[in-house]
């Protein structure tokens, strides 16, 4: 149901429920004003309806289409796994390669990244939390870049990342 001020001449207001169906407009946007559930009606100076609903449980935002959203981060991801796949595959068998080495240090770290922002994405959602949301994918974004460093001196100045891992498993560093 969608509530709508009336004025009558005594200059009191009364609200009229009309159904869902019906298209009411706010009185300072002009757009219209559809509502999920009860929304906090205010009356400013000049007699505007002011509305806010204040419910979390309200769809987010789809407007933006970037591709960092939706399907175009869904369709990134999955051809993250896919190039890992043969990586991994070649590093074990192939053992240290130069080129195997520098693609796992470039895709490992990137995967891990995509799949701990959609964490942050679903878990600590922007419209509940706000400020712990974007904190929260600061540190993500700095880490990201400190591991892919960290990568990148592992295969410059040291072994690689395959012989780090082969070293890594068997305890012989």
């Amino acid at each position: 149901m969608l509530l709508v001020r009336n004025f009558n001449t005594l200059g009191n207001s009364l609200f009229r429920t009309f159904p869902s169906r019906l298209q009411a407009t706010s009185f300072k946007t002009g757009f219209p004003a559809f509502f999920s559930n009860t929304p906090n009606l205010n009356f400013n100076k000049s007699n505007k309806l002011e509305f806010k609903n204040t419910s979390v449980n309200l769809a987010a935002d789809a407007t933006v289409k970037t591709p960092y959203n939706g399907s175009f981060h869904w369709n990134a991801e999955r051809a993250l796994s896919l190039v890992s796949l043969p990586l991994v595959g070649s590093a074990f068998i192939y053992g240290s390669i130069p080129l195997v080495d520098i693609g796992l240090a470039i895709v490992l770290p990137l995967h891990i990244h995509m799949g701990f922002e959609s964490c942050i994405t679903d878990y600590v959602p922007k419209r509940v939390y706000g400020v712990l949301n974007t904190i929260l994918s600061w540190i993500l974004k700095v880490s990201t870049v400190l591991t892919l460093y960290g990568c990148y001196v592992i295969n410059s100045q040291d072994v690689g990342m395959t012989a780090l891992a082969k070293r890594l498993w068997t305890g012989k560093l």
